[in-house]
């Protein structure tokens, strides 16, 4: 497709320009590889991500820790897992009189805008019995407490949102098959630094097949399909896509295709038909991430994707990537395309987490008890757009524009005097155009909190807010309340933010 030129030789401009960064990644991994054959096993097993609807891992479901307490019916082992973030924020600090108005703090109005400083409230519970090597799963959710939100029924009540089977096949000692079947969320590419995704996280009832052989290689094909919206004319839209990985040593790597598209013109005027003629109504995404263990320092993680849509608005919301769900008023086309939906995005994202004491305990062992479980984290994300959306106003602009966010987080959390309690320092910045500093801002916020138990947070923060001169809040980022209180509409989002929360998983 041909965009507007921003220069004649537009492509070779970009991976000029990202040809220093993999170069240094290529040079560090190399040091990696040179220090792990020196180091013990413990220090070189890296970790992806675990999500709440996988439940216990796939060895306790073959065989049942008994040590463990568990609630059995019938021959069905009865487990919840789930994670809730329960937040109370108030502008202003603790004398403030209103809920907060800020640019970063809804997942999908935000878009790239978004960060994790000042989230709002997300319950999502997965119930699971299981016999043998089978478990049936019920998940529900909720970004909304109705019993806070409003009176009536909030909008982000989801109820029984996902449904599905699993079972697991072990034709041999070095073969596992695992199948999916139902209406199920599948996570490629998450991001935990902003909570997103760089290639998908499905919306869609169908199947997916994992096989793993060795512990080292596994494949991954799932397909399936978003129910269409004849209100909204979103047609019908399958989806599919293929994970191929290999662990090894000190690292786990993985390459990603997806593809959603719509052949669906049932519930259309004649606008989608004639999209439909010219055979173009998707999002392809594809490219690869890398997690890899670095000895006495601690993770680091690594991803790149290419993302290649069409008039995405006819998509169902089958789709999230990057804070947007499908092509329409949340998706491709609102957040980095304009009308009609069509362009490119090269993705990039990196997560160093280093664990303070790996590296210090070896020098002296009580200055590294005394570090505790302290970890220092450097984080980013990257996208850089081509589309039809030219425009003269810098934020109306989408073609050629580069977004970039990126920060860093020290935690300190202590092993002997005042166990249980921890403080924090995050500090964010994100740039919605490259270009044009007046289009960014910074985030700092300093946290204290306890942990009464384990995977468990109740903690107090500010956060601090600096924005550049044509940041300002919109219509849609003040939809869900009522705005007579606030007298700038249009204007910038609040300074500082109080917030209480509670978290956890289980």
């Amino acid at each position: 497709m041909k965009y507007p030129p921003s220069s004649p030789l537009f492509a070779l401009r970009v991976a000029r320009g990202y040809l220093p960064l993999a170069i240094l990644f290529s040079a560090l991994l190399t040091l990696i590889s040179v220090v792990a054959d020196a180091a013990p096993p413990t220090e070189v097993q890296p970790q992806r991500p675990s999500f709440s609807e996988d439940g216990p891992p796939p060895s306790a479901r073959v065989q049942e820790d008994e040590s463990e307490p568990s609630v059995k019916y019938k021959g069905w082992r009865l487990d919840l897992n789930g994670y809730a973030r329960l937040p109370l924020m108030i502008s202003g600090g603790l004398t403030g009189d209103r809920r907060p108005y800020l640019i970063d703090d809804q997942y999908f109005l935000s878009g790239f805008a978004y960060t994790r400083v000042s989230e709002r409230e997300w319950v999502e519970t997965f119930m699971s019995a299981t016999k043998g090597n089978t478990r049936v799963v019920i998940g529900l959710f909720t970004s909304e407490l109705s019993d806070w939100a409003q009176a009536e029924q909030p909008k982000g009540q989801k109820g029984i949102a996902t449904a599905f089977v699993d079972h697991r096949w072990t034709p041999t000692a070095q073969l596992k098959i695992d199948a999916r079947v139902g209406v199920f969320w599948e996570r490629l590419g998450y991001l935990d630094a902003y909570d997103t995704y760089l290639f998908a996280r499905t919306h869609i009832g169908g199947a997916r097949l994992k096989l793993e052989a060795w512990d080292s290689v596994y494949l991954k094909v799932g397909m399936g399909a978003h129910q269409g919206d004849p209100v909204r004319e979103r047609g019908f839209t399958p989806m599919k896509w293929v994970v191929a990985g290999m662990k090894w040593r000190w690292f786990d790597v993985a390459a990603y295709w997806v593809r959603t598209s719509t052949a669906d013109g049932d519930y259309d005027s004649g606008e989608l038909q004639d999209v439909l003629s010219q055979g173009e109504s998707f999002i392809e995404a594809w490219g690869a991430d890398l997690y890899a263990a670095i000895p006495y320092v601690g993770q680091l993680s690594l991803g790149v994707s290419y993302v290649d849509a069409a008039n995405t608005l006819f998509l169902g919301n089958a789709h999230e990537l990057l804070h947007t769900s499908g092509g329409g008023v949340n998706g491709l086309k609102s957040r980095y395309f304009g009308e009609p939906g069509t362009g490119e995005i090269l993705a990039m994202t990196f997560d160093l987490r280093w664990r303070l004491r790996k590296t210090f305990k070896g020098f002296n062992k009580q200055f590294g008890r005394l570090l505790g479980r302290s970890e220092l984290r450097f984080f980013g994300l990257s996208a850089h757009v081509v589309s039809f959306g030219q425009d003269q106003q810098p934020d109306l602009n989408f073609h050629d524009r580069q977004w970039l966010k990126w920060g860093s987080e020290f935690t300190y959390r202590p092993l002997d005097l005042l166990r249980g309690w921890f403080a924090g320092f995050r500090y964010d910045r994100v740039i919605l155009d490259t270009e044009y500093d007046s289009l960014s801002f910074r985030v700092i916020s300093p946290r204290v909190g306890f942990s009464p138990v384990r995977d468990i947070d109740i903690f107090a923060s500010y956060a601090f807010y600096q924005y550049g001169d044509q940041i300002k809040l919109d219509s849609s980022q003040l939809r869900n309340d009522s705005p007579t209180s606030y007298r700038q509409i249009n204007g910038p989002p609040d300074e500082t933010v109080f917030k209480l929360q509670a978290q956890a998983r289980w």
